[in-house]
């Protein structure tokens, strides 16, 4: 006797999972939705799955292009923009390669995120605790390396404040050819 499951496009489910991923991120940050109380309130989630390395604010690694979406997996690009009264937060993601070599990758993202302010390299442990304990007593508005788990052999840069930041992830593309580039911009809005 077969036993039928009910089935949900998967764009139905990308969009609960990214509902769900923004409201956690927005408590993660510390940023309570209160309820509404004035006329007016709103609130919504917007998600584009065509998002480009422009919606980013960073440029394009030249010769890298976008990864194509994957017939079995999730996509790996996508703009979220989850709001809650005047209270939100935009994730943008974008997923490039490669086939340079991580370290001129490496070398003009650095340079490309200056733009934005220090960059803290997250990929050296040591580096990731020193930053840690300089930034702990800090003012609230400064990132960290502090919430960044690099993976091996993966070159991590962050860039901005808690408010407005960028993540730049490079590391070996599956199969071992090339490199993946993850470019990712966050913006947190308060009241």
């Amino acid at each position: 006797m077969r036993h039928s499951q009910p089935t949900q496009d998967s764009h139905t489910l990308s969009r609960r999972a990214a509902a769900v991923l923004a409201a956690i991120s927005l408590c993660a940050l510390g940023v309570a939705p209160t309820p509404a109380v004035a006329s007016g309130f709103s609130a919504g989630i917007k998600i584009n799955e065509d998002a480009t390395p422009r919606d980013t604010g960073l440029n394009v690694y030249p010769g890298a292009t976008v990864v194509p979406r994957g017939k079995q997996s999730d996509h790996d690009t996508a703009s979220v923009d989850f709001s809650w009264g005047g209270y939100g937060l935009k994730v943008v993601a974008v997923k490039l390669q490669s086939k340079d070599n991580r370290d001129a990758i490496a070398k003009f993202y650095r340079g490309d995120l200056l733009r934005f302010g220090n960059v803290l390299d997250c990929s050296d442990a040591a580096a990731v605790a020193r930053d840690k304990l300089e930034r702990e007593s800090g003012d609230g508005l400064s990132i960290s390396c502090k919430s960044i788990d690099a993976k091996r052999n993966a070159q991590v840069y962050r860039v901005g404040e808690k408010h407005d930041q960028r993540v730049v992830s490079i590391q070996p593309a599956k199969g071992g050819e090339g490199n993946t580039i993850s470019l990712v911009h966050i913006q947190v809005r308060k009241p």
